[in-house]
């Protein structure tokens, strides 16, 4: 989970990272699906995760 936020935070600085991001949040979600931030977190837009940053 500390890997999502630390895309998230360099993503909100202006780094490139959004791939990276939905590639690493895909893998944690499909390895536990039952995980209702990773659920909410896949549900959301990029704005949407900048600002739950």
């Amino acid at each position: 989970m500390e890997e999502l936020l630390v895309y998230a935070i360099l993503i909100c600085e202006g780094f490139d990272l959004e791939d990276e991001f939905h590639s690493r949040l895909d893998e944690m979600f499909i390895n536990n699906p039952n995980n209702n931030v990773l659920l909410e977190l896949e549900c959301m837009n990029n704005k949407k995760i900048k600002l739950f940053t």
